[in-house]
């Protein structure tokens, strides 16, 4: 595929205007400094996206780091050191999922994002100093915006992403199956299309559905997409009309067999997943489409949800 650009971005105008603005002055300056970010949002809206956009658009190398695998002060200062050395053109790091970074690491940060940039690593006793290019920014990507520490943020452009309508999740399929896997026109069905918007959680699923439907019709020699073809791509991948997957109706059937507000503890002793997996992917979802409720003495399935296992299993 071609490099992103911000045309090809869908959703969250503002977060793709405030970018815009934040790197007018680096787009044809390859030593121009570009401000360091603090994206913010929930996963799958388009924080790394909008990251290779910018990238992109400023001709610069993009390099993102995972921080649920850095432990150690000396290997961030590896990943850091070599994408600046003997690079030109600038670079831009991504450091997703900021809110595992540990305090120390941060902290080490808090001169990099200043003039002139510096990369503090503290190691005992011992302080190294690295100089790093003015043409080297950072942009800090988390879905837990208060993980990161006062002194940090205050240095950071904060940039919000909000989620998806279903308007924008059909924009985005259709741009990402003609980008991506050249399918377009007469082989896609509009209602379909509009089925994987609706299904979709986010801008991640979009896409994943995307290519799952692909792989099916490839397997299958499926000239056009139908509706008959959409709802088997759906049922093998487990997710209804509501957008819910195996999962998620085990979670609703339990609340639905108990009648009553149901504690956490509760939910992990009988559910196949983890007591995280439940908190942060399953319950959003439920929350957001009004299945269940959530007080001070649990969750409880609504009238909604009730009805959307009905539809589901009549």
């Amino acid at each position: 595929m071609s490099k992103l650009t911000f045309d090809d971005f869908v959703g969250n105008e503002g977060a793709v205007q405030k970018a815009r603005l934040l790197i007018d002055e680096a787009v044809n300056n390859t030593h121009g400094r570009i401000p360091d970010m603090a994206f913010l949002g929930a996963a799958g809206h388009g924080k790394n996206t909008l990251a290779e956009a910018i990238a992109s658009e400023t001709k610069r190398k993009l390099l993102v780091i995972n921080s649920t695998v850095i432990r150690d002060p000396f290997q961030f200062r590896g990943l850091v050191m070599d994408l600046s050395t003997n690079n030109e053109q600038g670079s831009i790091i991504v450091i997703d999922e900021c809110h595992a970074l540990n305090r120390r690491i941060q902290d080490n940060l808090l001169t990099a994002t200043e003039h002139p940039r510096e990369l503090h690593t503290s190691h005992k006793e011992q302080v190294f100093t690295d100089k790093l290019p003015e043409n080297l920014s950072l942009i800090f990507a988390t879905t837990h915006a208060a993980s990161i520490g006062p002194a940090l943020m205050s240095r950071l452009e904060p940039i919000e992403f909000l989620p998806y309508s279903t308007a924008e999740q059909l924009e985005m399929a259709v741009k990402y199956m003609e980008r991506r896997h050249k399918v377009s026109g007469a082989k896609l069905d509009a209602k379909c299309m509009i089925q994987v918007a609706q299904r979709a959680r986010n801008g991640r699923q979009v896409a994943r559905f995307c290519d799952t439907i692909v792989r099916y019709m490839n397997k299958n020699k499926i000239n056009k997409l139908d509706d008959k073809a959409i709802q088997e791509c759906f049922d093998v991948l487990g997710v209804d009309k509501n957008g819910l997957t195996r999962v998620d109706r085990i979670m609703l059937g339990h609340l639905q067999k108990m009648n009553t507000h149901v504690g956490l503890d509760t939910l992990d002793a009988v559910m196949p997943v983890t007591k995280k997996e439940i908190k942060d992917c399953i319950e959003p979802y439920l929350l957001k489409k009004n299945f269940i409720i959530r007080t001070s003495s649990g969750r409880m399935i609504t009238t909604k949800g009730r009805l959307a296992l009905k539809t589901e299993n009549s």
